[in-house]
């Protein structure tokens, strides 16, 4: 147990402690993030635009197709089919609007 107690204080002398503002340290941590991650994630945007387009022309086609029932009565199952597009939609709209305004 001494030897482990002696140990401890020789680390805690040759520790420094500097003070910096909270500006500083964002600007410093946010280039280490940069440095560190900045490769892997270059090809995210692109990957991410490519589901996002998806997304939006799935959008479209949902819509247009909902407004085709629209004019559909006829058909029992009509109001089954504009649930499952409703939830659809739902869905979609939710994963597009929680994508990075940034990518």
């Amino acid at each position: 147990q001494r030897k482990f107690r002696e140990r401890k204080i020789s680390m805690a002398s040759s520790v420094h402690i500097e003070q910096v503002s909270v500006n500083e340290f964002l600007h410093w941590f946010q280039d280490r993030l940069g440095e560190k991650y900045t490769s892997p994630l270059k090809g995210l945007s692109s990957r991410f635009f490519a589901t996002f387009t998806i997304y939006r022309a799935i959008l479209v086609s949902l819509v247009e197709i909902k407004t085709k029932l629209a004019h559909e009565s006829q058909n029992p199952t009509i109001p089954q089919v504009r649930r499952v597009i409703d939830n659809m939609l739902f869905l979609i709209t939710q994963t597009v609007d929680e994508y990075p305004e940034c990518l």
